[in-house]
Formats: structure tokens, C-alpha cells, sequence
């Protein structure tokens, strides 16, 4: 699924403003420094094809089963520490017989006692590492999906490699001058396999990532359909970062392409965006998503316009960046057939006139695509319900509820446009109101020439 850096922004995936906490945190719970980059690089690039989400799928609900066994036995291995101990700039003995490695032995500890140290620990970590293999294997269990059988290939390779056999067979208590042989084996011949071990022990950890979160999250995993006609149902769909948050049922019926969200500031509308859009993206990595059922078609792209931003330095002002956004945006349709998308607010950045014609415009053409699913979420109720009834367009509407001890809101989706209009009743409610009619001075009435009614200088 395509993602442009922009979506990457506003959907917060690996990093978000202060004190807001990313979606990579929800669910990075991996034990390697490698693993972690693995599971970045996948949520930065969600997968493109249907076999490939059900393959990973596949691999998560394995893991699943297993999660604690295989995190118990992957943390012992050291991966990282091997990584670093490969890199050393210390060169591997040269001397090929016992006298002659001892002598190298004797003066690295006399001139390099630095060096001696950081190589003979890395052989030891490299020795566990090998040694824990075996454990490994055994914790991931018998026939194993092919996503994850392709990770484990590449850790056996050091259950295959002649040299890492004979570091393995190797007695445990080394003398320096054979820690130092084996040092040369493990940086030498047994390199690339130890590497190709260290890549399947990052696939891995990134994999298993994927299985904690859904089991410490409580997610779903998503059930992806082969229908051709673009389908989302999100049964029970909580932001993920909102725990205790009122749940939401996101459907989208046939033949509905866009869907257009009116209500009140506060009401829920960005919060109900963001979750749908997070959990397509998490159902596109492969692992679970935040709701109680969750069914959709794969999409091709993903697309965000929610916190639009100008470019003061690039001559870009507010409203051209939001124009801008939405040309990438029909570009984007253009160039795929199933596009999902989210968008808050379109066109705020100019008049009200503009903003009801070009919204107009963009619900009619997001009405006509076949393949396109997108939330829009607009205060232009006016321009919802003059579209209203026009194939492939939904109307629907969060609303608040003004009491005795204030403004309340339930958060609850409902189908319909909203016609709360609250602005000025929370202007009346904080004082503002007030403040403004009552508090200040009237400004005193100009004299003169300017005076209203009076006659300018005479003209001839």
C-alpha cells in the first residue's frame, strides 16, 4: 500500500509532535536494535499485496501462541552485541599455528589489553548466540508459515556453516591463543553466516513485535476479503492510543465512496478520522487493529489531509498548501483504482463562499470514482445536504448535547447531518459574549470633517 511521507505525518506512525506518542510505540516491543529498524521499515511501508498481508498474518497468530517462549530465548542471544562485536576495527589474528597465536595472545595483552578484551568476549557472545539456535527453533514449534519459515532459514544458517560447526564444537574453556582461532573464524569464513543469522533474528524479532501488541493491546486481527467492489466494516473501533474511549462502528454499505462527517468542534470528528485510518494502516502491516471485528478489501494507497501546514519561506500560503494537498490527492486516484483516504476540514484557508463551492466539488468527484473510500469531516453542512441522496454518498454526524452543567458529548456515530451549531452558545457560556457587549467602552464619536453626515472639502 503506497504512503506518502505526508500521511506518515499526520497519522503520527513513527513519530509525532511533543508529548503525543507515535503508533511505532504502540507496537515496538522489540528485544534488537536490528529487530526495531526491521519493524520501522515495515510500518513505513505497509505491504502491497493480499498474499503478503495473509502471510504475515499468518506468522503473527503463530507467534502468537508462542510470544513468551520465543521472547524469553531471543532475549538471551545477545544479537546486538554480536553486531557490535562483527564490527570491531581490531584485525583477527594472522598466526596459523598454537605458538604463534599465543605469542599474538601475549602481545595484544600487553599492548592492546583493550583489543584482547573486546575480542575475547565477542567470541564468547558468539558462541551463545550459535549455542541458542537449537532453543530457538524449538520455541517457534513445528511447521511454521512461510513468512516466518523464510526468517527461520536464515537462522539455521549457522547450524549449516562449517565454520560456525567447528566454533561450536569447540571446548568451553578456551585458552587465548584458541579463542583468538576461533576469533579468526567467526570474523573470517563464519562472517557471512553469522550475519545471515543476525537478519533472520531481525525478522523475527520485528514479527514477533507485531504478535505482543496484539496480544497486550487486545487488538484483532482484520479479515481481509476478495471482494472487488471496496468494503470496510470496523465493528467496536477505538483510537489506539484511547483505551478507555467510547467505541465507534465504522460500515461502509455498497456502493458508498465518500462519506461526509458533520457536527460541532469537540464533537469527535478528527479522533474518529485518525482511528479508521490507523487501523487500515495497521491491517495493511499485517497485524492486528484496534476494534472487535474488523473486515475490508486491500487498498492500493493511503492518503491523509489533516493538519495541512503552509510554507511561509516557500511562498506557500495556508490555503495553496490545502489546494495542493487535494491535487496530490486526485493524482493519487487517478494512478490507482482503491485509494483510501482521510479528510479534515478541506478548504478552511479561504472564504466561506470558495470553501462551500470547492467542497462542493470534491464530494461530487469523490461520489463518482469507483474504487475510492474516503471520511470527510466538514462544518459545510449546506454543501453535505445539497448533495445529499446523489449516488456513492453517505452522510453522517457526531454530535454534543448542551445541559445544565454544560456541554456534553457521546462520541456516537449516527447517520444524518448535523445542524448543532454551537459557536456561539460556548461564546455565551465562557463569557466572551458578555465581555465584549458590556465591558467596553463604546469609542467616542468622531468630530469634524469625518464626522458621519458631514460634508467634505468642496470639489470644482
Amino acid at each position: 500500500m503506497r504512503v506518502d511521507p505526508a500521511t506518515l505525518r499526520d497519522l503520527e506512525i513513527l513519530d509525532a509532535g511533543e508529548g503525543a506518542t507515535p503508533l511505532a510505540a504502540l507496537v515496538d516491543h522489540t528485544l534488537t536494535a536490528r529487530g526495531r529498524d526491521r519493524l520501522r521499515g515495515r510500518l513505513r511501508q505497509p505491504l502491497r499485496t493480499l498474499d503478503e498481508i495473509r502471510g504475515t498474518q499468518d506468522a503473527v497468530r503463530h507467534l502468537l501462541a508462542r510470544v513468551d517462549a520465543v521472547r524469553t530465548v531471543l532475549g538471551r542471544l545477545g544479537a546486538g552485541d554480536v553486531e557490535a562485536y562483527l564490527g570491531l576495527r581490531w584485525e583477527p589474528a594472522r598466526a596459523r599455528t598454537r605458538a604463534g597465536l599465543s605469542l599474538e595472545g601475549a602481545i595484544l595483552r600487553v599492548r592492546y589489553s583493550d583489543a584482547l578484551r573486546e575480542i575475547l568476549r565477542g567470541v564468547a557472545l558468539a558462541r551463545t548466540l550459535v549455542d541458542g539456535v537449537a532453543p530457538l527453533l524449538e520455541a517457534l514449534g513445528d511447521r511454521p508459515p512461510t513468512v516466518l519459515r523464510l526468517a527461520i532459514e536464515n537462522i539455521r544458517a549457522a547450524r549449516d556453516d562449517r565454520a560456525i560447526a567447528e566454533v561450536q564444537r569447540a571446548s568451553r574453556a578456551l585458552s587465548r591463543a584458541e579463542a583468538l582461532r576461533l576469533d579468526r573464524l567467526l570474523r573470517g569464513d563464519g562472517r557471512p553466516a553469522l550475519r545471515t543469522v543476525l537478519a533472520g533474528l531481525a525478522e523475527l524479532d520485528a514479527l514477533q513485535s507485531l504478535a505482543f501488541a496484539v496480544r497486550r493491546n487486545g487488538w484483532t486481527i482484520p479479515e481481509f476479503l476478495d471482494d472487488a467492489e471496496p468494503r470496510l466494516t470496523l465493528l467496536g473501533l477505538r483510537h489506539p492510543l484511547m483505551t478507555d474511549g467510547i467505541p465507534n462502528d465504522v460500515h461502509w454499505p455498497s456502493g458508498v465512496r465518500v462519506a461526509a462527517i458533520t457536527g460541532p468542534n469537540m464533537a469527535g470528528k478528527t479522533t474518529l478520522l485518525k482511528a479508521t485510518a490507523l487501523a487500515v494502516y495497521l491491517a495493511h502491516c499485517g497485524t492486528g487493529v484496534p476494534a472487535r471485528v474488523a473486515r475490508l478489501t486491500p487498498a492500493d494507497a493511503c492518503f491523509s489531509s489533516l493538519y495541512v501546514r503552509d510554507n511561509l519561506a516557500g511562498g506557500e500560503s495556508f490555503y495553496l498548501a490545502e489546494v495542493r494537498r487535494v491535487r496530490q490527492l486526485a493524482a493519487l486516484l487517478s494512478e490507482y483504482r482503491n485509494v483510501f483516504a482521510v479528510i479534515d476540514e478541506p478548504f478552511k484557508g479561504t472564504n466561506i463562499r470558495d470553501a462551500s463551492d470547492a467542497s462542493d466539488l470534491l464530494l461530487a468527484a469523490l461520489a463518482r470514482h469507483p474504487g475510492c473510500r474516503v471520511l470527510l469531516a466538514t462544518h459545510l453542512a449546506d454543501v453535505v445536504r445539497h448533495r445529499l441522496g446523489v449516488a456513492g454518498l453517505e452522510a453522517l454526524r457526531l454530535e454534543g448535547q448542551l445541559t445544565q452543567h454544560g456541554l456534553r458529548f457521546d462520541f456516537a456515530l449516527r447517520a444524518g447531518i448535523s445542524e448543532q451549531r454551537l459557536g456561539m452558545e460556548l461564546l455565551r457560556r465562557e463569557g466572551v459574549v458578555h465581555l465584549l457587549e458590556n465591558r467596553f467602552e463604546a469609542p467616542p464619536v468622531p468630530q469634524g470633517p469625518l464626522a458621519p453626515g458631514a460634508q467634505g472639502p468642496a470639489t470644482g
